[in-house]
């Protein structure tokens, strides 16, 4: 699913900087064949993350719908409150080290 929600991501990136963007563009930015690119495509509209517009016979648009903003979203939330944690967890240790060192008349 991570993976997933990072190709989505990566798709969101490109038709932001490019919203015309063709499939092989999106493959190429994604570091992706082509035929993948087509297959990902496929399964993020049937979870409902992607549309295709017809554009004409030979073209078409893709954009990334409110279902796919809310699971990047979710992602975006995630990776804060972790990012967060990580760092108030780092931030308790390192005071816990100056608080033992001060005890232990070290200078800091």
């Amino acid at each position: 699913m991570e993976q997933d929600l990072a190709t989505l991501q990566s798709i969101s990136d490109t038709l932001k900087e490019e919203p015309k963007a063709s499939q092989r563009t999106l493959a190429k930015n994604a570091g992706m064949s082509l035929g993948l690119m087509n297959a990902i495509l496929q399964r993020f509209v049937e979870r409902g993350w992607i549309m295709l517009t017809n554009v004409n016979a030979r073209k078409l648009a893709y954009a990334v719908t409110p279902a796919g903003m809310s699971e990047l979203t979710k992602r975006s939330k995630k990776f804060a409150v972790r990012t967060f944690s990580i760092a108030n967890e780092y931030n308790e240790i390192l005071s816990n080290l100056i608080i033992e060192a001060k005890k232990n008349g070290k200078k800091i």
